[in-house]
């Protein structure tokens, strides 16, 4: 995936918000209305009475716990590690609520794609060819070498704009798994590794009789696929550490002091292009 066409105008892409618990609660009532893989209170069809989360990023997690901790209450009170509930699932890494949540460090990551949306018409909502774009950023980029190129972590991606996240639920996936014998009687095979551990393998074939070529190998004990991916949804928002402006900046006058909603109003030499 390297876009993602957005239903609004590109000028108003600075209105998508942060992840709230608000906003997953509103969600959460809308999947639940949609299919019973959503509901809580049916562990035959969600898997577990939680609904695991995947951000993006860590600092999104950090964002949520902090607003859970500060506005008390319920929130308060179901915000902390709790064993019995970490335990549903390997890799989470917090329980608030209702949520689950881990991080997938390799997240997709979105930025303003400012050329594109530049050249766009009027803007349609029943024609996605005058939908804005915003364009991925990798975790590593291509650079060259002397013996070709190799990959290296990409700065923008630590910074990027938006963020995809996504609700996870069983129902979704079918697992596979490979046959647990590796003989019969006295014809047995080798044993297994199932580890997903690499190794080095430089066979003696006669293509390769100067044993100057080889391969990894590697196999896995399971493996996932998607048996609906109707129920596979996904959430786009702000990250925390965005590079917008919000409200966009401008000059004011420094002996004016504004009386009412200072961030609404309406001033000359406003930013346009990213910072």
């Amino acid at each position: 995936m390297g876009y993602v066409y957005v239903k609004l105008p590109a000028s108003q892409l600075n209105n998508i918000g942060l992840l709230s618990l608000d906003t997953l609660d509103d969600i959460l009532i809308n999947l639940q209305r949609e299919d019973d893989a959503y509901r809580l209170d049916v562990s035959e069809a969600a898997g577990r009475p939680l609904l695991e989360i995947i951000v993006p990023d860590a600092r999104v997690l950090r964002q949520l716990w902090q607003y859970a901790k500060q506005s008390g209450g319920w929130w308060e009170s179901v915000s902390d590690f709790d064993d019995k509930q970490l335990q549903y699932s390997l890799g989470i890494d917090r329980v608030i609520g209702n949520y689950a949540f881990c991080n997938d460090i390799n997240g997709v990551r979105l930025n303003v794609d400012w050329t594109y949306n530049a050249s766009l018409p009027t803007f349609n909502a029943n024609d996605p060819t005058t939908w804005p774009r915003l364009v991925r950023v990798l975790p590593y980029v291509p650079v060259t070498t002397e013996l070709g190129c190799k990959y290296v972590q990409n700065p923008a991606f630590n910074y990027a704009d938006f963020g995809i996240t996504n609700p996870w639920v069983n129902k979704a996936m079918i697992k596979w798994i490979s046959p647990s014998q590796s003989g019969i009687g006295e014809a047995q095979g080798m044993t297994q590794n199932y580890a997903g551990d690499w190794e080095w393998k430089n066979p003696d074939w006669e293509c390769n009789i100067k044993r100057d070529q080889g391969f990894f190998w590697n196999q896995f004990r399971m493996g996932m696929q998607f048996q609906d991916p109707t129920l596979m949804h996904s959430i786009l928002h702000r990250l925390n550490n965005a590079q917008l402006v919000i409200p966009a900046a401008c000059t004011l006058t420094p002996n004016y002091t504004p009386q009412y909603t200072p961030d609404c109003y309406v001033c000359s030499d406003v930013i346009t292009e990213p910072i």
